[in-house]
């Protein structure tokens, strides 16, 4: 789709439009029954890894590091024309699921991709200060420890589109 239609960033830019919600459209509304921010995206990665055939999303901890890595197994290898636009996909509902509890502007200190293609200048400017590290084996956020216990964040969470009445 993203080639047919010329659409360079089309994981990315729907992955903004539908925020945390774009894996379930009650994402949110799981993290924010979580009292921190560990235990929301333990529970995120227990729904998707449960609903989302063949993906596979967690949190990896790395003894003495100060960092702990948000990561994305998607469904298809690394060679698929396509992955480029699932990853960004995936990393932007990430963003949002983290920024429940960090609030709307935080960023992480790195990001990893799969594909060795470096990101679009309309990505890029969304990331200022951002390292991106390009052909690694999933894709992931970095996240200082530190962040693992936030409460989620009492800034309103703004979507851009209607969220069903249940």
């Amino acid at each position: 789709m993203s080639c047919s239609e010329g659409i360079e960033n089309l994981g990315f830019r729907t992955g903004e439009k539908f925020g945390a919600d774009c894996a379930d459209p009650k994402m949110t509304a799981l993290l924010l029954q979580a009292p921190t921010l560990y235990q929301g995206l333990l529970k995120a990665s227990e729904l998707v890894n449960r609903t989302i055939s063949h993906c596979r999303m967690g949190i990896r901890q790395p003894r003495n590091s100060g960092y702990a890595y948000l990561y994305h197994h998607p469904s298809c290898k690394a060679d698929n024309p396509a992955i480029d636009q699932i990853g960004w996909f995936g990393l932007t509902a990430f963003l949002n699921m983290v920024r429940v509890y960090t609030g709307p502007q935080w960023q992480p200190s790195e990001i990893g991709l799969m594909t060795d293609q470096t990101p679009s200048r309309y990505i890029l400017e969304h990331f200022p200060y951002t390292r991106m590290r390009q052909s690694q084996a999933c894709s992931y956020i970095a996240l200082e420890n530190a962040l693992l216990s936030l409460p989620y964040c009492s800034i309103p969470i703004v979507t851009n589109w209607p969220i069903p009445e249940t």
